[in-house]
């Protein structure tokens, strides 16, 4: 694997000097952990800038917050629900797959949408593509599977910084 050292300042730099800080919190401040810091931080971003390139696009962090916050509530949600539906027989089953398409960048998005979908009450991601195609199986597909997704793509998309500022 290749990479250019040609990668922009403003996002080598910021890579480079969390991985230097982290070192120094770890092992101790003095010039012999300076040293083998450096030499550790700049082989870290090397292979963070080779595993997850920079992009043009700049995460929000008030739109992570508000992404982030609710999992472990809808966490709780879906394993409440789907041990209510398996041991009372008096709730209707009917499940089956929905399909969900997005044009969300692969990888690292349409990896992060495939487990905000695990987080929907009986419903698992179980095949996507690389053009955004993904077979959820459900439960009960008469739930609004596909509506939340949208929503949580939008919300996934702002988080990335995917979605331009509409005002």
């Amino acid at each position: 694997m290749s990479l250019s050292w040609r990668t922009r300042p403003t996002c080598l730099f910021p890579r480079l000097i969390v991985f230097l800080c982290l070192w120094l919190v770890v092992s101790g401040v003095s010039v012999v952990d300076f040293m083998i810091g450096t030499l550790t931080a700049i082989g870290t971003t090397w292979a963070s800038i080779a595993l997850l390139p920079c992009s043009d696009t700049r995460p929000r962090f008030f739109a992570w917050i508000r992404l982030i916050l609710p999992i472990p509530f809808q966490a709780f949600a879906a394993g409440a629900d789907v041990a209510r539906r398996a041991l009372d027989p008096s709730l209707p089953l009917h499940p089956g797959f929905v399909a969900y398409s997005t044009n969300l960048p692969p990888g690292t998005a349409q990896n992060a949408l495939a487990g905000l979908a695990a987080l929907q009450p009986g419903s698992v991601p179980i095949r996507s593509d690389a053009q955004g195609n993904f077979d959820i199986h459900c439960l009960d597909a008469r739930l609004p599977v596909v509506v939340t997704l949208m929503r949580e793509e939008a919300e996934l998309r702002e988080a990335l910084g995917l979605e331009r500022d509409r005002g």
